[in-house]
């Protein structure tokens, strides 16, 4: 055994006993609500208690402090072609959210082609 063999060994072995030692994480799942086809989600800039998740039919749904707000954030449904890996496809928050109320929505459109489309958010609109 060479004395490069023997160190990666040894180095293996001290990650194996660390991680066998490390005491173990308990995480426990717990549903927030059902969703149609969810594909993302986010949570804007200076709205920690919001989390925002896209359905792929063209919705994204707000739930604030893991109750789902009656009425959806943004519906494009008339605007996004939802088949097979088609639809809503993912939408981003502008770093500055809370003072310009800006955000991007990445979808495919009726036509079947990518489209990037920037919104903004009422400013009389508390979502």
């Amino acid at each position: 055994m060479t004395l490069a063999q023997f160190r990666r060994l040894l180095l293996a072995a001290a990650i194996a006993t660390t991680l066998l030692s490390a005491p173990a994480l308990a995480y426990q799942a717990v549903p927030v609500g059902t969703f149609t086809n969810p594909i993302d989600m986010r949570v804007a800039p200076g709205q920690p208690g919001n989390l925002y998740v896209a359905e792929q039919p063209g919705k994204i749904i707000v739930l604030r402090n893991d109750v789902r707000v009656s009425r959806p954030f943004l519906d494009i449904e008339d605007l996004a072609l939802f088949a097979d890996e088609q639809g809503l496809l993912s939408f981003a928050f502008a770093p500055d959210y809370e003072t310009s109320r800006r955000f991007y929505v990445l979808y495919v459109n009726n036509a079947g082609n990518v489209e990037v489309d920037e919104f903004k958010r009422s400013g009389t609109d508390p979502l």
